[in-house]
């Protein structure tokens, strides 16, 4: 195949608003609720606490609008559960108190359902993380095999600590509940470092005990320095107590964590006064800690600038992975808009990674590459928020928790996204050779000119990534990877690391 002779370089186009952002992410929303029902469980959780924080977006530039997203949260959570054993139970309450936060002060009937459908909530979160063996016999469903008390997975930060801090918040209209404010410094304080009674009878050995934290938890180099979960070195988590000390990162247990202290910090406005605990950390060391992670993060991204289900083994976990990538990406954006995180090095990370989330919506709004329920990074099957065969439901509702914050940023940081257009090519239009398929680069117009003077190219096919390069090969090649299935969208990679997004078709590209 002989290619026309290499194009002039012409700069690509950036730039994305937030009206557009607030757009994509309502017609996901509004896809999933056309596809699927919400009840009070932990896959739905995140998608209820995502459609609120989009709402409380749009009523800031469409006041009035998205009234179906609060609606449709609203009939969900109302009244609440009446028992609750297990964290994951009590992951809808995160949103209840979000409809407490953002419903007016003079709805007073209204605030005060939302707060006591959480309720018992509150009492499985004091339960499991003060009561031991002596307290009395265990309530059904409250026994883990770990012993009387919580399970230790990153999870439970997600699904109870921010509701936690949320009902003990002193804001304005919060509910200021001292006990709530209390249990959640404890629950931080237990799980990410060891103050486990150190008893040899099984049900005890899962309570905290009462006793400082040790400082040297801070450095995490020695086994016992106090850490539990949390890697202090590097603000990682471990997925529970068994991969303590092990290689395994899972992405989305780190995005568990990374949101969920993200949102607790915001609300932890008043010290520790329950006494259980001498020290516990703060809301700076809070801070602290998700700045630790983000700058892990930021050395381990993947070439499209997001992360792989294993932060860490980018070797062993090849491809993006979309519901921890959207966590990880409210947490830097948070950090970013309330400035414990430095804009000039975070923002453009933000901005790379959601950028190559929008890729993953195809165009019915249904979000790609989510990998489903687990304990651990897992990449041999990645499914779609709308399959039928499985809830994964919170992988859409994190899209749009990472929606709305990246929405919050600045319209001048948001004009610097990557191009979301597409040059499609027919896969029947290009040539294969040698386990690649050829394309000539003045077929890509802007794509082609732009590749031909040194910024990097991707693609996508059939919701499956290919890495593209171009070739000054036969007057200017550019070779794609040959997988997926159908049209190959080939687009503006990320100026350093590479970042998909088809998002609208410029036009069909022809040979």
């Amino acid at each position: 195949m002989a290619c026309a002779a290499a194009l002039a370089s012409v700069g690509p186009t950036w730039a994305i608003t937030r009206d557009e952002i607030l757009d994509r992410a309502v017609l996901a929303a509004n896809r999933l609720a056309a596809v699927k029902d919400f009840w009070r469980i932990w896959e739905d959780a995140p998608y209820f606490v995502g459609s609120l924080l989009l709402w409380e977006q749009l009523q800031l530039s469409r006041p009035g609008s998205g009234g179906e997203l609060w609606r449709r949260v609203e009939a969900v959570t109302e009244g609440g559960n009446a028992d609750i054993g297990h964290g994951d139970d009590a992951a809808y309450a995160q949103a209840c108190l979000d409809q407490v936060r953002l419903l007016p002060h003079d709805q007073a009937a209204e605030r005060e359902t939302a707060l006591h459908a959480t309720d018992a909530a509150l009492r499985f979160a004091e339960r499991v993380i003060r009561y031991d063996s002596m307290s009395g016999p265990p309530l059904p469903g409250w026994w883990v095999p770990s012993g009387y008390g919580s399970r230790y997975w990153q999870d439970d930060v997600f699904m109870v600590i921010p509701w936690l801090a949320m009902r003990g918040s002193t804001r304005a209209g919060m509910p200021a509940e001292e006990d709530a404010r209390n249990l959640a410094y404890e629950w931080i304080e237990a799980y990410a470092f060891d103050h486990r009674k150190a008893l040899a009878d099984l049900p005890d050995r899962a309570v905290p005990a009462l006793f400082a934290r040790r400082t040297g938890g801070w450095d995490g180099a020695d086994p016992v320095t106090g850490r539990l979960l949390l890697v202090p070195a590097t603000g990682l988590w471990w997925h529970d107590e068994r991969s303590v000390g092990g290689p395994t990162y899972w992405c989305r247990g780190n995005g568990w964590v990374a949101a969920g202290l993200a949102r607790a910090q915001e609300f932890l406005d008043a010290p520790y006064t329950g006494g259980r605990f001498q020290q516990t950390v703060s809301r700076q060391e809070i801070r602290l800690l998700l700045a630790r992670m983000a700058a892990t993060l930021l050395g381990n991204r993947n070439v499209y600038g997001t992360w792989n289900a294993d932060v860490v083994r980018l070797n062993l976990f090849t491809v993006p992975e979309s519901s921890g990538t959207s966590l990880l990406v409210f947490m830097l954006a948070r950090g970013v808009n309330e400035g414990w995180l430095p804009a000039d090095t975070y923002a453009p990370a933000v901005l790379k990674a959601f950028h190559t989330l929008l890729g993953c919506l195809d165009e019915e709004s249904d979000l790609h590459h989510i990998q489903g329920v687990g304990t651990g990074p897992e990449s041999s099957a990645f499914f779609a928020s709308d399959e039928p065969s499985v809830n994964v439901s919170y992988g859409l509702g994190a899209f749009l928790m990472a929606a709305a914050e990246v929405a919050r940023m600045p319209a001048e940081r948001l004009a610097t996204l990557e191009t979301t257009e597409a040059a499609v090519v027919n896969r029947a239009d290009a040539v294969e050779r040698n386990g690649k398929l050829v394309i000539c680069a003045s077929d890509l117009g802007e794509f082609g000119r732009a590749a031909a003077s040194g910024a990097p190219l991707a693609a996508l096919s059939g919701q499956e990534f290919l890495a593209a390069r171009y070739s000054p090969a036969n007057n200017g090649e550019v070779l794609i990877d040959n997988g997926g299935r159908g049209d190959i969208a080939v687009f503006m990679a990320s100026p350093k690391q590479g970042g998909p997004t088809p998002r609208r078709h410029l036009w069909r590209a022809t040979r």
